[in-house]
């Protein structure tokens, strides 16, 4: 009786492809990392070179692909900002008429009607990361427009002309204003307790009312800062409350906002953007071609404060998400200050009427803006045409493939006839042999 004796299988011959290729890899007979981890600790040193040097450049190439990454990241990191448009709104959208008239003589009556109180933080951060610090333009799509002083007069309804507004000056002159308003005791004065005391029913409107509604402003609005304590030096530009009305806000929150973006562009580390950035939102709403479909240059009134209600800013966001988004929109170059004709933006500030405007039409400039709305309707219109000519285009050939289709059932049924008529024949054929 012969017995076979079946040997025993050991681990595989070595085999200088399963390491020494391009990758370790394990043999298809399920051996595991273990195995791989073995074979390389024998491997000597001269054959483990090349996988080395292949292990480094991957990792050197991941770690370059993680740095632009991250700073492609920063570079489009989610804006920050105390600028509260809303919150202002909230406030005066309250106010009775008494306290109405106390914001209009201190020169800020065009807020009362401020129509978009929303902040848009993707438009703000895309309008901020495509302001060029050099010149200190707004690049959209290739179309650089400057920002302007004049710019600020028209958009937010301040004065751009008057003695400048200074917030320096000696410490005592704000001392009286420091104890007044709780500068030196242990709570900070914030935007909160601000409001509190300005939407208090109780509230006696005197000079101190003026005061804490300037200051309020100032830290909503016209150059809010990363915090929401009010600081001290803000005293400065409240100490002589009565020339309030006169100075200069157009230009002082021009400045401001300009240090910040170009603050806030050139350190990366900053996580809050200071400013009224929502001055860009609303000029880029009054610049956009797109809006000249929503809003008629020569129906908007010369403050554009009123103009974009959130009815409006809707139907233009539409049309810019419609024909590409921010990217794609084009702006009009008209760097003129569009009021710029007349008497200036400064329609009586002080006075205790509401503003009306006194500037004379557009002219020429509005002529020219119609016409650049018409042009951007008829490229619409064109791309609109050429679609309905697609889908005619793509219906007549179904109606050609349809009359096709019939003709094609016709032949057939004169074949089946023919068919039938030959099977006839040949039937009587076979019965007549």
């Amino acid at each position: 009786m012969t017995t076979s004796t079946s040997k025993k299988r050991g681990p595989p011959e070595h085999n200088d492809e399963d390491c020494y290729g391009d990758t370790i890899v394990g043999d298809d007979r399920g051996h595991g990392i273990e195995e791989i981890q073995t074979k390389w600790r024998n491997m000597p040193e001269e054959a483990k070179a090349p996988f080395t040097e292949q292990a480094n450049k991957a990792s050197k190439i991941y770690q370059d692909k993680m740095k632009t990454r991250l700073a492609s990241e920063h570079k489009t990191k989610q804006l920050k900002t105390r600028c509260a448009p809303e919150r202002v709104c909230r406030v005066l959208r309250d106010f009775d008429e008494h306290k109405k008239d106390a914001v209009r003589a201190l020169g800020f009556g065009s807020w009362l009607d401020m129509a978009c109180s929303k902040l848009d933080y993707k438009l703000c951060g895309f309008l901020v990361d495509n302001i060029k610090v050099e010149q200190f333009a707004l690049d959209v799509n290739g179309h650089v427009m400057p920002l302007t002083p004049n710019q600020v007069g028209y958009i937010l309804g301040l004065r751009t002309s008057g003695p400048l507004v200074s917030e320096e000056g000696p410490l005592d002159d704000i001392e009286d204003l420091c104890q007044r308003h709780g500068f030196r005791g242990g709570e900070p004065v914030t935007i909160s307790s601000l409001e509190g005391a300005l939407s208090a029913k109780d509230a006696v409107l005197d000079v101190g009312f003026r005061e804490k509604l300037v200051l309020f402003l100032l830290g909503t609005m016209l150059c809010p800062n990363s915090s929401l304590t009010i600081p001290t030096h803000y005293l400065h530009l409240v100490k002589d409350i009565d020339r309030v009305c006169e100075y200069n806000w157009a230009l002082f929150v021009f400045e401001k906002l300009r240090d910040a973006v170009i603050a806030y562009k050139l350190h990366p580390s900053r996580s809050y953007i200071c400013g009224c950035i929502y001055f860009l939102q609303i000029l880029f709403y009054d610049k956009v071609v797109a809006g000249l479909t929503v809003v008629q240059m020569s129906k908007r009134p010369t403050i554009r404060l009123g103009v974009w209600t959130a009815q409006r800013v809707k139907a233009l966001k539409r049309h810019i998400k419609k024909n590409g988004g921010y990217k794609k929109a084009q702006v009009t170059l008209d760097h003129d200050d569009d009021v710029a004709v007349g008497k200036s933006v400064d329609v009586d500030h002080c006075s205790q009427q509401k503003h009306q405007s006194t500037v004379p039409s557009f002219a020429i400039e509005d002529v020219h803006k119609e016409l650049t709305a018409m042009k951007w309707a008829l490229k619409e219109v064109r791309k609109e045409v050429e679609s309905m000519r697609g889908e005619l285009t793509t219906l007549l050939e179904m109606v050609g493939t349809m009359e096709d289709i019939q003709s094609m059932k016709n032949e057939v049924a004169t074949l089946s006839e023919l068919l039938t008529t030959m099977k006839s024949d040949i039937l009587m054929e076979i019965r007549k042999g």
